[in-house]
């Protein structure tokens, strides 16, 4: 049996990609090793917009508000919520270690995080 071939490959343009996250049919979100965010037109394979988060690789990226904001994660500790269309920090995080579990992200009406107590993880 012959093995499959891919039918999209997505390259950065200066580093290999190591977080995807699916926008919408056609439209994807990538993170890179060098600290890049992109957002890909699946039809021609390649980004319509790309850039820099940080100076370290992005462990995580997430597609919020149907592409509208993305959360991104980054090696170098931070987090960051991002207009993708500007391409601006609307928010950002500076955590203590890049070690901190992968993103996770909460239904809009899950609840104010910021209020949890350790209780309700349990």
């Amino acid at each position: 049996m012959a093995n499959a071939a891919p039918s999209v490959i997505i390259r950065s343009r200066s580093g290999g990609v190591y977080s995807l996250s699916f926008v919408s049919a056609g439209k994807l979100l990538s993170g890179s090793l060098n600290g890049e965010v992109s957002l890909w037109d699946l039809r021609d394979q390649r980004p319509d917009a790309s850039w820099k988060v940080s100076d370290e690789t992005v462990l995580s990226v997430w597609a919020l508000a149907q592409g509208q904001q993305c959360l991104s994660q980054s090696k170098d500790g931070r987090v960051g919520l991002w207009d993708v269309e500007l391409q601006k920090a609307s928010w950002e995080v500076r955590t203590e270690s890049c070690a901190f579990a992968r993103l996770a992200v909460m239904p809009g009406n899950a609840g104010d995080p910021w209020s949890a107590k350790a209780s309700d993880c349990t």
